[in-house]
């Protein structure tokens, strides 16, 4: 009963050593060895690990005098028996000596060595001598040198690797705080460089736009494919800016009340110079509505239309018809841009909207220059506004993009 006492306290001595986060490695062998050498009642123990497969080193020991001596594994000492057998070894003055030599100075001729496995490879030999009494180590001594070897080393690579994954969390969590301030300046450094962009652009814009008026018939082409250019440019830097600010939420939108028909008139007038470059009809198929008031950030919801509007646009074929309108759908406003060009794959409806994605039907190769930013800005922005914006597939086979908005009947907050 009492051994069976002393074996509980020695194993929960064991398990506090262990995570005792106060200790490095050393320490930790040390209090555990000197645990188990209290318990087998020994007077001498050591715990000797493997370097490479030259050496076995003495890491812990009841003499700290030889902690750090090292000798061969090709020699003939019982500690290099046990890692060349991988068994334990017991000799006393009755057991035929298997062929090891060792060194005097012990005061019985006992002494027990037990493997120490991790991955069921030997990584080094616990070591027992001069037990106390009449100096044999029982079988039931053995058996527990035996179980209580593999316990402590567990205990210890357990803990050494909660200590390593513990310091991988540190330099992981210092390494995420350096990304996150790289992040900052590279954002606000992008910022500075998107918006001074747009200053000299708009002026480009404007002075085109009082260009077009002076042109000669003959050159006038040549000068509204500049202002296309321009707007196409201007519209991709401010797509880059307010998604950031978007994603941000930096954006606040400025809400008024909107009529729906003359928002789509204001948009289409804005496009209508893109459009007679490829010969593209823009209809609006708009129909009578009972109200078509609803409230939104006009200057946000106008570039959703100029996005939509130059994406059917860019993939619609030339002499094509782009057809446009609104709808009133129970508490909410829909509307739609229908293109009749080459659609997009089902698989590939919900991934448009993502930012930098381009996509089209299979094997086709997407031509004309664009960022990818146009759609997911148009999602941003029907999120801000508390709306959805989705695509189908056209009469046509083309793409249709669909946006929906709340009408004034619903209280909403921006």
């Amino acid at each position: 009963m009492e051994k069976d006492q002393n074996l509980l306290q020695t194993l929960s001595r064991i398990t506090s050593i262990s995570r005792d986060e106060t200790l490095d490695d050393h320490h930790k062998l040390q209090e555990l060895l000197q645990a188990l050498r209290v318990l087998i009642k020994a007077e001498k123990a050591s715990i000797m690990f493997k370097r490479g497969n030259r050496f076995l080193e003495v890491v812990a020991a009841t003499r700290p005098e030889i902690i750090g001596l090292r000798q061969p594994l090709s020699c003939d000492s019982p500690s290099c028996w046990v890692i060349r057998n991988k068994k334990p070894l017991y000799m006393d003055k009755d057991t035929e000596n298997p062929g090891v030599s060792f060194k005097g100075g012990y005061k019985t001729d006992a002494f027990f060595l037990a493997p120490i496995f991790s991955a069921n490879k030997v990584m080094g030999v616990l070591s027992m001598t001069d037990k106390e009494g009449d100096g044999s180590f029982s079988l039931k001594d053995r058996e527990t040198i035996l179980q209580l070897a593999g316990i402590i080393i567990s205990a210890i690579e357990n803990q050494s690797l909660n200590d390593r994954l513990k310091k991988q969390r540190r330099q992981l969590e210092k390494k995420n705080r350096q990304l996150k301030e790289y992040e900052k300046i590279r954002q606000e450094f992008f910022n500075l460089l998107v918006h001074d962009l747009k200053a000299p652009i708009a002026e480009i814009v404007a002075n085109l736009d009082i260009l077009s008026y002076t042109t000669s018939e003959e050159n006038l082409s040549f000068v509204e494919s500049a202002q296309s250019s321009c707007n196409t440019m201007f519209r991709m830097i401010s797509n880059l800016l307010d998604i950031t600010r978007l994603e941000n939420r930096m954006l606040r939108l400025i809400p008024e009340q909107l009529d729906a028909e003359d928002l789509l008139q204001e948009a289409l007038s804005m496009i209508h110079g893109q459009a007679r470059m490829k010969q593209i009809t823009l209809k609006n198929e708009t129909k009578e509505a009972p109200s078509s008031l609803f409230i939104g950030d006009r200057g946000l919801l106008l570039r959703v239309f100029q996005n939509l509007f130059a994406n059917a646009i860019q993939y619609s074929p030339e002499n094509s018809t782009i057809r446009t309108g609104y709808e009133i759908k129970g508490s909410k406003i829909l509307f739609y841009v229908d293109d009749e060009g080459p659609g997009i794959a089902p698989e590939d409806r919900d991934i448009i909207f993502d930012k930098y994605m381009q996509v089209g039907k299979r094997d086709q190769v997407i031509q004309g220059h664009s960022t990818g930013l146009g759609l997911n800005f148009c999602r941003l922005a029907m999120q801000a506004h508390k709306g959805s914006i989705f695509m189908e597939s056209s009469e046509s086979g083309g793409s249709s993009f669909r946006f929906t908005l709340p009408l004034i009947q619903e209280e909403k907050h921006f």
